[in-house]
């Protein structure tokens, strides 16, 4: 799945100012959109616990094998 097509749905992501934040909302600003963040976490494990609970879908795909339940 493409990037721009997870745009629509709800994202878990990181604190305001981490460098892979900021690089997701590049990639989404490139694509003429802005990530819908649900929620900022400052750490991936509690990220995981999010998604797992089905708050949202995480920022990175090495994040989507990291959490057990996506």
């Amino acid at each position: 799945m493409r990037f721009a097509e997870v745009l629509e749905h709800d994202f878990v992501g990181l604190a305001s100012g981490s460098a892979l934040q900021d690089y997701l909302s590049e990639h989404a600003a490139r694509a003429g959109r802005r990530l819908k963040l649900r929620v900022r976490l400052r750490g991936f494990d509690a990220i995981c616990r999010m998604v797992e609970h089905g708050i949202g879908i995480p920022g990175c795909r090495s994040m989507r094998g990291s959490c057990s339940n996506i």
